[in-house]
């Protein structure tokens, strides 16, 4: 098989989860908090093409990520380093706000502030060109990413040294 389609096979294989296990989530934190949300056919293929983007835009990352390190502490390390930065710059737990000002053209160029802005665009079913815009350049990115690191040895077990 081409090594485009086994990379392919393997991330698609773990978006359906977590597409499955995020809808699920979604519902079921909206039935406990009590929200007041109608549910269309619309929203729901909304919800599902938003969080199929992101899916594929973060595991792509990984395999990205996969790519680069060669141990597995190398690995912890740089992924915890990307979660600092996907954190800081994501809009979610530190509203943008209260960052200082010069902080703004750091938090806006961040792929994670526009894959949080597109998950919030999404959840609100909004039918934005906006929002179809960043998800498929998010599509896009995470397509080419996994193009590009789409390599043999990414998928065979390496000795320990």
């Amino acid at each position: 098989l081409p090594l485009i389609r086994v990379s392919l096979s393997i991330v698609l294989s773990r978006i359906a989860i977590w597409i499955i296990f995020s809808l699920l989530y979604i519902i079921i934190s909206f039935i406990v908090l009590k929200i007041n949300y109608t549910f269309t056919v619309w929203s729901i293929f909304s919800m599902i093409f938003v969080l199929l983007a992101a899916c594929l835009f973060c595991f792509s990352l990984g395999l990205g990520l996969a790519y680069f390190c060669r141990t597995s502490q190398t690995m912890i390390a740089t992924a915890n380093i990307l979660n600092l930065y996907a954190i800081m710059s994501a809009d979610v737990f530190i509203p943008r706000e209260i960052l200082p000002e010069w902080s703004e053209s750091f938090v806006t160029t961040s792929p994670f502030y526009h894959l949080n802005k597109v998950l919030r665009l999404g959840l609100e079913s909004t039918t934005a060109l906006s929002t179809w815009l960043i998800a498929g350049g998010l599509v896009t990115v995470g397509l080419l990413l996994i193009w590009l690191f789409s390599k043999r040895k990414l998928f065979l077990s390496a000795g320990s040294s």
